[in-house]
């Protein structure tokens, strides 16, 4: 049996250019998150831009551009959303528009009125508002963890441009602790014994050229805990933590409820490390990281229910009634169907997210079997890479590589998010910071053009997000054809990535 693991301080690039690469890549990593997280507007200054551009007093002198673009680096509605949440949980002031009950969500999505620009009066509660029972959250109770502790911090009162800078702080440090981990991941991945791959220079390089493309909204999500949370559970499986990866894996589903998916392939990993023998069997190892999952959704789901009762589902229920999203496969379907089909479908805002519906019954029965087309897609693909991982690793069973076993499980898991992003209904585009760290680390491993693949999707995703936005919003299905290609490239990725051989 052959496990690479190897001495990170043995292993250290020691050459004078390898230091000078690692140190130019920390600091265009720390740049931009200087740069490109923490230069937005004030939500004053962004509301004044806007205003400015629609009334076309915005011009091209240099402070223009500047407002400008800080304007478009704050992109701070979801986390003025999140800061509402947690003063409400808290019984500090909170912004109202925000803190709503199903009911009246829905009533307004319904309406189709246009969102408001405003966050609406600042409420002062005369207790704390418990979520799911008074208002709505859109979140599995997990994302508390990461959106109280900048409330925590800031006194009663309308603190929301220091919730954002404190909030992009901590997202940023939360990626840079995954960045981190990754460079720890390496040790248990096949290879020399005598070098790690990639360089940590190579790594923090690319991680700040993915972050650039991405834009601001790398940070100013709370999907970094998502994507930390990934690489932390991979390195659990990898060191023979069962109980922290059960763990870990609990506290990702109680966060965000997607990452339950990739427990096929860390229960294969477990299935196939078993027979390369080792200190525990596999009920074991298996019963471990079962007890740390149930042990970490018992902790969030026994206190949700006693306050809250059964109106916690009622995320689940916004979720079911959710239209294509706007940057989802389905939806760059009917918008390139425009071509062919003009006027029969049109945007919408509700649930948070621009989003496409039938205008007329021309597709509405393309729409329904796009929306119901994501759980099966879903799962006939998560069924072909369980089969595909379950060759690989009897094989690499075959071989005695232990390695081997960790990076095909390491390969599934991002493929099986993947998934869920190309197939889903909804395609946010902070969702790829579920793959960024662990996806870079994996496909500096097999190429040059694998990663240059990646980070190409990172760029289209701005791109999409900003330059195509008013485009599709107008129906034009040329800028839908460039969405369709983003998200084939980003499923082609996948299995470039799933069916490379190993090294």
């Amino acid at each position: 049996m052959t496990q690479q693991v190897v001495s990170p301080q043995s292993s250290r690039e020691q050459n004078p250019k390898s230091s000078g690469s690692l140190r130019w890549a920390l600091a265009a990593w720390i740049l931009g998150m200087v740069l490109i997280q923490g230069l937005g507007a004030s939500t004053k200054d962004r509301l004044a831009a806007e205003r400015d551009y629609f009334a076309g007093t915005l011009g091209h002198r240099p402070a223009d551009i500047v407002r400008a673009v800080r304007a478009y680096l704050a992109d701070a509605n979801d986390m003025r959303r999140y800061y509402a949440y947690a003063n409400a949980f808290l019984g500090k002031p909170y912004y109202a528009y925000y803190v709503r009950s199903a009911a009246s969500w829905n009533a307004e999505f319904r309406s189709g009125e246009p969102p408001q620009k405003e966050d609406g009066r600042l409420v002062t509660p005369s207790s704390m508002q418990l979520p799911y029972r008074d208002y709505l959250v859109e979140y599995p109770p997990g994302v508390f963890l990461a959106t109280l502790p900048p409330a925590l911090l800031l006194p009663a009162g309308d603190y929301g441009d220091a919730y954002c800078t404190l909030f992009t702080v901590e997202m940023a440090l939360l990626l840079t602790a995954a960045i981190g981990l990754c460079l720890r991941l390496r040790v248990y991945l096949p290879g020399q014994a005598s070098a790690l791959r990639p360089t940590s220079a190579a790594l923090w390089a690319a991680a700040a050229m993915g972050c650039f493309g991405l834009g601001a909204i790398a940070t100013h999500r709370f999907d970094p805990v998502i994507g930390l949370l990934l690489v932390a559970i991979g390195l659990a499986a990898c060191s023979e933590r069962w109980l922290l990866g059960g763990a870990l894996l609990g506290l990702a589903v109680v966060s965000k409820g997607v990452p339950l998916l990739v427990a096929p392939v860390w229960l294969m990993y477990l299935a196939y490390r078993a027979q390369l023998g080792g200190p525990q069997r596999l009920s074991v190892s298996v019963g471990k990281a079962l007890l740390g999952a149930t042990l970490v959704g018992l902790l969030f789901a026994i206190p949700m229910f006693l306050w809250t009762g059964l109106s916690m589902f009622d995320a689940l229920r916004y979720h079911a009634d959710r239209p294509l999203q706007t940057e989802s496969t389905g939806a760059a379907i009917l918008g390139m169907l425009q071509a062919i089909y003009p006027g029969t479908i049109k945007s919408v805002f509700s649930f948070g997210s621009m989003n496409v519906v039938p205008n007329g019954s021309t597709l509405a029965g393309v729409d329904a079997l796009l929306k119901r087309s994501h759980w099966p897609l879903t799962g006939l693909g998560i069924i072909a890479v369980v089969v595909q991982l379950a060759v690989r690793m009897k094989r690499a069973v075959g071989r005695k590589e232990l390695a081997q076993l960790a990076e095909l499980a390491l390969r599934g898991q991002c493929v099986v998010m993947v998934l869920f992003m190309v197939f889903g209904r909804m395609f946010s585009p902070q969702y790829l910071i579920w793959i960024l760290p662990l996806g870079l680390l994996l496909s500096l491993r097999v190429s040059r053009g694998l990663t240059g693949l990646l980070l190409v999707v990172f760029c289209l995703t701005q791109i999409v997000l900003s330059a195509l936005g008013g485009l599709m919003f107008a129906m034009c299905p040329w800028a839908f054809a460039i969405l369709f290609l983003r998200n084939g490239l980003l499923l082609g990725w996948s299995v470039w990535l799933l069916r490379t051989d190993l090294r």
